[in-house]
């Protein structure tokens, strides 16, 4: 499911028109954001957890390059 059709299915459950939804999906996912950016978690029981992890830096490969 991408984002235009979880707002429909907001819309629908929320009896709202699909602008609305939109603002109150971009409004949660914004909030959440925000909170990852101050290192705080984000979680919501029953759906999961969110976090930044740190991790040591790696090389990449272009695979087309080698």
């Amino acid at each position: 499911m991408n984002k235009k059709q979880l707002v429909a299915k907001l819309a629908g459950s929320l009896n709202q028109s699909k602008a609305d939804a939109e603002r109150t999906f971009d409004t949660i996912t914004n909030t959440i954001l925000d909170a990852l950016k101050g290192d705080d978690s984000v979680k919501i029981a029953g759906f999961g957890t969110y976090k930044v992890a740190k991790r040591k830096a790696r090389i990449g490969r272009n695979p087309r390059t080698g």
